[in-house]
């Protein structure tokens, strides 16, 4: 299963990239849509969006779905464990997030139909990632 991670911007622009990826048709996609609820980085917050998030992913497979996009990674841990488990995080075009870095290796996407500069739009960032996994 491909597991991609989108950080940065805004919770809109986050959305409408998930939704990109999901309308692409490239494969089946499941988007997971947690919105943050309130700004800040508790660390009772960061655990329970953690466990949410490893929730969904268990349950991905049994719903058939080829990939999983978490549309709202706004932790660190998060990013980490998407990671951990060969997953990939894409940064949306924006105010960058304070909590999850751009790592080498990491797409910048925007929710501009056709991409923006050095920004990729969602169906090509799903497409990009889905033959580097080699599910191709």
């Amino acid at each position: 299963m491909l597991l991609i991670g989108v950080a940065g911007a805004n919770a809109l622009a986050r959305e409408r990239v998930a939704k990109a990826m999901k309308a692409a048709g490239v494969c089946g996609v499941s988007v997971y849509i947690d919105a943050p609820k309130q700004q800040g980085v508790s660390p009772r917050n960061a655990q329970r969006r953690l466990k949410h998030m490893n929730e969904m992913i268990a349950a991905t497979p049994a719903k058939g779905a080829e990939c999983l996009v978490v549309a709202h990674v706004v932790h660190e841990a998060q990013a980490l464990r998407i990671r951990e488990l060969g997953g990939y995080v894409v940064h949306v075009e924006g105010v960058p997030s304070d909590e999850v870095p751009i790592k080498r290796g990491d797409l910048l996407v925007t929710a501009t139909v056709g991409g923006n500069r050095h920004f990729i739009d969602g169906e090509a960032a799903l497409s990009q990632l889905w033959v580097s996994k080699g599910a191709a």
